[in-house]
């Protein structure tokens, strides 16, 4: 995510001081635990039992390799208004 470092270091500021009132067990920094949610979100949309991401392609393209293989669907505006 995108955010300033002045954002960020609120709240690392506040996770350390979590950490020092005994409220965490480690200090954690919110760049780690947002990359984190990021892969375990990710992967729990990849192994679900829905078809979240049903579509899948088979494309042969010489570009840097995908990690995965999915299409997001096109989502038609109007009909979400």
């Amino acid at each position: 995510m995108h955010w300033s470092k002045e954002l960020s270091g609120r709240i690392d500021a506040f996770l350390k001081r979590c950490y020092r009132y005994g409220f965490a067990s480690e200090i954690e920094h919110v760049d780690v635990l947002f990359d984190r949610a990021c892969v375990d979100l990710f992967h729990k949309i990849r192994c679900s039992e829905h078809d979240i991401l049903p579509l899948v392609i088979n494309q042969c393209y010489d570009m840097r390799h995908r990690p995965h293989s999915y299409v997001l669907p096109q989502c038609n505006s109007n009909f979400y208004k």
